[in-house]
């Protein structure tokens, strides 16, 4: 199995890309640990963070074991990745499986970035200057070996680098 990650602040295009991975490539298959916290939250208004994310890792967990397997041949993995326990889980299923591995960092201007996030509906609670700065610095605190840095305003053109650079 392939896996690919995605990481990046929130607007970057990581959702985006991934969408468009999956028109290209078919058999690509796409874990959204966004969806996975969307899900429960819309279960339980009264949930708290922690465990959101707890439930977020484990369901990603889940459907990466039942991926591999199936067979599958390339996952993709899109989210912020600046959680050390997500990271650790990440890692471990990795070395577990011996799974081919690429991580990308998807970066774009915070100034984009936050007019992205100004006119995004989807959300209620919108990131500030601040909060975007302050994930930037969680990120980076988790460093990965031969992440590929990716600052391409166009997402098409992402799209292609990262298929290039997977040979796919």
């Amino acid at each position: 199995m392939k896996l690919v990650i995605i990481r990046g602040l929130p607007c970057c295009g990581k959702t985006i890309i991934c969408d468009k991975l999956q028109k290209k490539v078919s058999n690509i298959k796409i874990i959204s640990i966004d969806k996975y916290k969307t899900e429960l939250m819309n279960q339980s208004k009264d949930v708290n963070f922690e465990t959101v994310l707890a439930y977020s890792y484990d369901k990603t967990i889940e459907k990466l074991n039942d991926f591999y397997e199936k067979g599958e041949q390339i996952v993709v993995i899109e989210e912020l990745f600046c959680d050390k326990k997500l990271f650790d889980l990440i890692i471990n299923f990795i070395n577990n499986k011996k799974s081919i591995v690429y991580w990308f960092r998807i970066e774009r201007d915070i100034n984009k970035l936050l007019l992205v996030e100004k006119n995004r509906t989807d959300r209620k609670i919108k990131n500030t200057k601040e909060d975007l700065i302050n994930l930037n610095k969680d990120i980076n605190n988790l460093k990965v070996d031969n992440e590929i840095f990716i600052k391409n305003e166009n997402i098409d053109e992402v799209v292609n680098e990262i298929l290039n650079i997977i040979k796919w």
